[in-house]
């Protein structure tokens, strides 16, 4: 038998808050047995009510008759040993920043330096304490590039970007892209047991070359085939045409880019006002249209499979609608 003890009105009160909101269940639990018990329960009549052994509720009683609403949070526990240690724990860690590594890999690592055997499970649960994450790697030429030019011609462009935001000049990031009739695999939600199926049906490729300017326009023109210099030169000479500023065009060293025929245009270009900035090798991040036709390939066009005179007919209908329907800003990074 327990002694039976009441509580003040404001006790029960809140009592009945913690076991309605509180986010813990084992505050939740607590808090129900000492309102039972306060009810006129005893530890047997509690104890079937909560579905609890008789020495829990009577541990939970004696626990609030000693410090009260102090005693429904668990106390912190020391738990178990840890099976990796610090120092190990320090060397994996390392290890997962220097160099893509799953899971499996750290516990491998793990084992070859003599730690004690545990469950991959466990790694997984190391690594997210450690403010670790899974996500995929991403290809990068960061380590063919070389970093002082890279670093250098960041500079020169920030400073030509600045001159176009004045309106002293215009600055155009040009490239070409390939678009094929079977739109690229992309997610999308789907009942569980179903998938989407684009037909896989092969066509002819569309070629888009561009520039994105600052002005707000996307210079553009469409070809099939290989990309070549007089289609280029062609391009060129309408831009030059166009402009009544200066204009600067940064592109990479694609070869038709830099061939004989358009380094002997270079002078004649430049007496209108029309200069080529090339980028350094393995530098596309510095190419702002590279996201563009990601935009354009990923977010504008629907995913499903298009004849050939079907996806001419969209690709034009983003170009047309550039600046309007299909809005990129040309400043964000």
């Amino acid at each position: 038998m327990s002694i039976k003890f009441s509580l003040p009105i404001l006790d029960i009160e809140k009592l009945n808050h913690i076991v309605k909101y509180d986010k813990d269940w084992r505050v939740r639990e607590r808090a129900q047995t000492i309102l039972w018990l306060s009810s006129g329960m005893n530890i047997s009549q509690a104890a079937r009510q909560m579905k609890l052994s008789r020495p829990t509720v009577e541990s939970t009683r004696q626990e609030w008759l000693r410090c009260q609403f102090d005693c429904l949070p668990d106390k912190p526990r020391t738990g178990a040993p840890r099976k990796i240690k610090k120092h190990e724990m320090g060397r994996l860690l390392i290890s997962a920043d220097a160099r893509p590594m799953t899971a499996v890999d750290i516990l491998k690592e793990h084992l070859e330096h003599k730690g004690e055997p545990v469950h991959v499970a466990t790694v997984r649960t190391m690594l997210k304490t450690n403010g670790r994450t899974w996500k995929r790697t991403r290809h990068s030429l960061k380590a063919k590039r070389n970093a002082f030019a890279f670093g250098v011609a960041t500079q020169e462009i920030e400073a030509l970007l600045a001159q176009a935001a004045t309106g002293d000049i215009v600055v155009g990031y040009l490239d070409e892209t390939g678009l094929a009739c079977m739109h690229p695999n992309r997610s999308a939600w789907t009942q569980i047991g179903c998938q989407h199926l684009i037909p896989a049906v092969r066509g002819t490729r569309l070629n888009v070359l561009a520039s994105l300017m600052s002005s707000g326009e996307l210079e553009d023109k469409m070809f099939t085939g290989s990309a070549t210099s007089n289609i280029l030169i062609e391009f060129l000479d309408e831009i030059a045409e166009k402009y009544d500023k200066p204009v600067t065009l940064i592109l990479d060293n694609a070869s038709f880019h830099k061939s004989k025929e358009v380094k002997q245009k270079e002078i004649e270009w430049a007496q209108k006002g029309l200069t080529l900035k090339f980028l350094p090798t393995y530098s596309p991040e510095l190419n702002r249209i590279e996201k563009l036709w990601h935009t354009l390939k990923h977010s504008w066009m629907e995913a499903k499979h298009r004849t050939f005179d079907v996806l001419v007919n969209d690709v034009t209908h983003i170009l047309e609608n550039f600046g309007t329907k299909f809005k990129f800003n040309f400043y964000a990074k």
